[in-house]
C-alpha cells in the first residue's frame, strides 16, 4: 500500500465507478493519477468484512462498466422514491410540524408523550413497527439488538422517512437563457 508515513492510500470501486462517469478525456488520467496515489491497493470485501486487495485497475473498470447500467437504474429507483414520498406524505415534509418539532433534538423529539398528536406520527409508527416495539419511538433508547446491520438500515430509513437532515427536494427543470432563445430566432 502506498504509504507514507505509516498512513496508505486505497481506492473502492465506487471512485473508479465515478471515474467512469466522468468526462471520457479525463478517465485515463484520473486512473493513472488514482494508480500512483494507492499504487494498485483497494478496499474489497472477503471473509464477510472490508480488507485490502490489489486488483488490476482495468479488472475493477471492467467490472464497473458491465454493472454502470444497473448502478444509474438503481439510483433513478432511489431518486423517484424519493418523490414519491415527498407526494405521499406531506406531512412529514420539511416545514410541517413532524419536521420542525424532530430537526432541533431528535433524542427529546422521541421522548415526547405528546408526539402522537402530530400530524404523520402514525405512519412513522406503522412503517417502523419494530423500531417501535424496540422502545426507540417510544423514549429514544434502543433495548436489545440481535442484528446490527438490519438495526442501522431501519434507523437510517427512519431518518430519512421523517426526513431528518435530508436535503430538499428541488424541481429544478433546466431552461434555456434568453440569449439562446433569441437567438434561435
Amino acid at each position: 500500500m502506498a504509504k507514507r508515513h505509516n498512513i496508505g492510500f486505497v481506492y473502492s470501486s465506487y471512485i473508479v465507478e465515478d471515474i467512469i462517469n466522468s468526462n471520457p478525456i479525463f478517465i485515463n488520467s484520473f486512473i493513472s493519477d488514482l494508480m500512483k496515489i494507492t499504487e494498485g491497493y483497494m478496499l474489497g470485501y472477503a471473509d464477510d468484512g472490508l480488507t485490502f486487495v490489489k486488483e488490476n485497475i482495468n479488472d475493477t473498470r471492467n467490472r464497473v462498466e458491465k454493472y454502470n447500467h444497473l448502478t444509474k437504474l438503481y439510483e433513478k429507483t432511489i431518486l423517484t422514491d424519493v418523490f414519491k414520498h415527498y407526494h405521499r406524505h406531506p406531512e412529514l415534509r420539511k416545514g410541517k410540524e413532524l419536521y420542525n418539532k424532530s430537526k432541533n433534538n431528535l433524542l427529546e423529539f422521541l421522548k415526547d408523550v405528546e408526539k402522537d398528536k402530530i400530524a404523520g406520527w402514525d405512519k412513522v409508527e406503522l412503517k417502523f413497527y419494530s423500531l417501535l416495539n424496540n422502545g426507540l419511538l417510544e423514549n429514544g433508547i434502543l433495548s436489545e439488538i440481535e442484528n446490527y446491520q438490519d438495526t442501522i438500515t431501519e434507523l437510517s430509513d427512519f431518518l430519512d422517512f421523517i426526513n431528518y437532515e435530508t436535503e430538499d427536494i428541488k424541481y429544478n427543470v433546466p431552461t434555456k437563457p434568453n440569449h439562446l432563445i433569441q437567438h434561435s430566432y
